[in-house]
C-alpha cells in the first residue's frame, strides 16, 4: 500500500466515487424501464423496441457500476486510504472500516443478483429478438 501521509483521497478515487454515485442514482431514477419490460414478459404481452431499449440501458448501466466498483476496489488496494485525523473520537476510526467491509460485499452482490434475476428473461429475450416477428414474442 501507498504511504498513508495523504490528507485526502486521490483524484481517481474521487472520480470513481462520483461516477458510481451518478450511475446508481440514474438506475434508481430510471428503473421503471426494466420493471415494465419484466412485467410484459411475465404476462406474455408484446414487447416493443422501446421497452427492450429502456431495459437494456438499465442493465448496461448496472454492468458499468459493477466494473467501476471493481476498479475502485483495486485502486483502493493499490493507493490506500488517507490516515484518519488524530483528534477524531474512537468510534469514528472504526466506523469507516465497518462501512467499507459492508459496501465491498454489498455493491457487487447487488449487481450480480440483478443480473441473475434477469438471466432466464434474457434468454427469452434473445429468442424473441432472433425471431423478430413484430416484437410480439410469446404469442
Amino acid at each position: 500500500m501507498a504511504a498513508a501521509s495523504r490528507t485526502g483521497y486521490t483524484f481517481p478515487q474521487k472520480t470513481l466515487h462520483w461516477l458510481m454515485a451518478l450511475a446508481i442514482f440514474f438506475n434508481l431514477l430510471f428503473a421503471d424501464g426494466m420493471e415494465h419490460w419484466n412485467r410484459l414478459v411475465r404476462r406474455g404481452e408484446p414487447v416493443t423496441a422501446a421497452d427492450i431499449s429502456s431495459a437494456n440501458i438499465h442493465a448496461y448501466v448496472g454492468i458499468a457500476i459493477l466494473l467501476l466498483c471493481l476498479v475502485r476496489l483495486i485502486l483502493r488496494l493499490v493507493q490506500g486510504v488517507p490516515e484518519a485525523p488524530a483528534n477524531e473520537p474512537n468510534w469514528q476510526n472504526w466506523q469507516p472500516k465497518l462501512g467499507i467491509g459492508r459496501s465491498t460485499r454489498f455493491s457487487p452482490s447487488c449487481r450480480l443478483l440483478g443480473s441473475a434475476n434477469t438471466t432466464s428473461a434474457t434468454k427469452w429475450l434473445a429468442i424473441c429478438m432472433a425471431a423478430r416477428s413484430n416484437y410480439s414474442c410469446g404469442r
